[in-house]
């Protein structure tokens, strides 16, 4: 008969412990490093001031599962959604008809006084009407410009891989 014996058998069951207990931790880490990732890109692709309203937050870590999020704070720039999917006719709604309606103006085309909007808007090519003796631009909606949506997708991999690499962290250290 013989008798094995491992030595350490308590510190390696330690050292899984704590990793086990690490791990939200560390996802929640990899989250939010790819947040702010996308929130780069986001920043990049969008236009002017949009790019001033792009945040990033953890919604949720609570230990069974991480959520956050890339938003436009309207507080800051209140057009940012309209800037992402188009207005009026122009309207891009992913494949989702609500949202037109969602995102309709009332009528078109609606018309707004001239003093309004600085001197560059004319660049959009809507044509000057006069009401009432007074100057509109006469508009039937503005083009989408995606910011948010390409960024999404440009990183979706990109934050996956930063949460692997979080935990792979954790286990390497846990290894020494």
């Amino acid at each position: 008969m013989f008798e094995i014996k491992i030595n350490g058998l308590q510190e390696l069951e330690k050292k899984i412990a704590r990793t086990i207990s690490e791990m939200p931790e560390a996802a929640r880490r990899g989250v939010e490093k790819g947040l702010k990732t996308t929130a780069g890109i986001a920043i990049r692709l969008a236009p002017g001031v949009v790019a001033k309203s792009i945040k990033f937050e953890i919604l949720n870590a609570d230990g069974n599962e991480v959520a956050g999020r890339v938003f436009t704070d309207t507080s800051i720039t209140s057009f940012a959604p309209y800037v992402e999917f188009g207005t009026g006719l122009k309207v891009d709604d992913q494949g989702n008809p609500e949202a037109i309606r969602l995102k309709r103006a009332k009528s078109i085309p609606w018309y707004i006084h001239v003093s309004m909007v600085p001197k560059s808007f004319e660049k959009y090519g809507y044509p000057k009407v006069k009401i009432n003796g007074q100057e509109y631009w006469e508009c039937d909606g503005m083009y989408p410009h995606p910011y948010m949506h390409p960024a999404a997708f440009q990183n979706r991999e990109g934050t996956v891989n930063a949460v692997a690499v979080e935990i792979i962290k954790l286990f390497r250290e846990a290894v020494v």
